[in-house]
């Protein structure tokens, strides 16, 4: 009898210390994956970040876009990571690595060109990233981003973005 009591105070105190680590609003995740195309092609390597819309503490809510062009969003704060998010309403916001060749960057040697020359080498860089990047600037931003979601307790969520509808 006293063996079983110590191992369930053992077990008690495992459990409150394990719960301890977890802030209190991500003790209670729910999972939601994000799905990125273009038109319907799935695009790989696009960060997904998901920002509370009223607040909700300090954490961040994020995923990478697999192969698929899907990816399991996770919360994080501190130490602690956690698939899925806390309830709550988000802004959905995308964001892609571009490399960008090193002569279309901005140098400091840039105010030595003339208006002319540095016009010239703003539109090269406009150009090449309307060649070059996938995801449209309206999903980069939170204050222009049209794409939400809604996450309830009790329901997983998903979100499908097409990029080609968002040009």
């Amino acid at each position: 009898m006293r063996i079983f009591s110590l191992l369930s105070l053992s077990a008690f105190l495992l459990i409150c210390c394990g719960c301890a680590d977890v802030p209190e609003e991500l003790r209670n995740l729910i999972p939601v994956s994000v799905t990125v195309k273009n038109g319907d092609q799935p695009v790989a390597g696009i960060q997904i970040i998901l920002l509370a819309k009223a607040s909700q503490g300090a954490f961040a809510c994020n995923g990478v876009t697999d192969a698929n062009g899907m990816t399991q969003i996770q919360s994080s704060r501190g130490s602690f990571t956690g698939k899925g998010v806390p309830a709550g309403t988000y802004t959905v916001v995308l964001s892609e690595p571009i490399e960008v060749p090193e002569d279309l960057l901005s140098q400091e040697s840039d105010q030595d060109l003339s208006p002319a020359a540095q016009a010239e080498k703003a539109r090269k860089l406009d150009e090449f990233l309307k060649k070059n990047q996938v995801v449209p600037t309206v999903l980069t931003i939170a204050t222009t981003s049209p794409v939400e979601v809604t996450v309830a307790k009790g329901q997983n969520a998903t979100v499908e973005i097409d990029v080609t509808k968002h040009r």
